[in-house]
């Protein structure tokens, strides 16, 4: 039996996993920048991106952890941490993630497991996603975020499907791999954006396997779906 056999449902991760956030990141790294300036503190924007890479590898909150890191003071902390802003119309899909996803609907249930306090449907219609996806699970919607096991049982719940039969793809570590491990789901890793940092700590956090980017994911598991299981119906 190959490694992925039994897959019916794909469940994606969005932020650095379809979405490229580079964009993003770096907008967040001049603000943080000029925040810290109103204080007469000059930090490089590469001092900034290497306080960010350390707070991933360490599996701490990104931002947060970068912004106490550089701070001298609680006044300091709440202010530069309110002044940021993520601006969405910097959001862009990786090249060829579209054309991936129709390519893997014709095979597979596909799903989205992500944290998101603010609109998802409206985030996946800007983005040219919606159509694509039979599941979507938000935290803001759900009272639960990610790395909650809780999440990842629901959505195995309601795709009626065993935990083997799905497949989570992730860029994180601690956020979308080993909690679909541990509810038993297969896993995949996409080497993109802050998250490529990080290292496995544990067995645990090992994906099932790894990829640079979406378009392997259907090579990946071409092998098993080629000749062998008939196209579903997404919707």
């Amino acid at each position: 039996m190959k490694l992925f056999d039994d897959i019916r449902w794909i469940f994606f991760d969005l932020g650095s996993t379809l979405i490229d956030e580079s964009a993003q990141m770096e907008q967040l790294i001049r603000d943080i920048r000029q925040a810290f300036l109103s204080f007469d503190l000059d930090y490089a924007p590469e001092q900034i991106r290497s306080t960010m890479v350390r707070a991933m590898m360490d599996y701490s909150p990104m931002l947060r952890t970068t912004i106490f890191s550089l701070a001298r003071s609680e006044e300091q902390l709440e202010a530069v941490s309110g002044r940021l802003r993520r601006d969405p119309s910097l959001e862009r899909l990786y090249p060829g993630t579209l054309e991936a996803l129709k390519e893997l609907s014709g095979h597979y249930r596909l799903g989205v497991i992500a944290n998101l306090t603010g609109d998802g449907k409206e985030k996946l219609a800007r983005l040219g996603l919606d159509g694509l996806f039979s599941l979507c699970l938000f935290s803001g919607e759900q009272g639960v975020a990610k790395p909650e096991e809780e999440l990842f049982r629901r959505a195995i719940q309601q795709a009626g499907c065993a935990p083997a039969q799905a497949l989570m793809v992730g860029d994180r570590l601690e956020q979308d791999i080993y909690p679909a491990n541990r509810v038993g789901m297969k896993t995949v890793r996409i080497l993109q954006g802050f998250g490529r940092y990080q290292t496995p700590k544990g067995l645990g956090y090992q994906p099932t396997a790894i990829i640079q980017k979406i378009q392997e994911l259907g090579p990946l598991l071409q092998a098993t779906y080629r000749g062998e299981r008939e196209p579903v119906t997404v919707g």
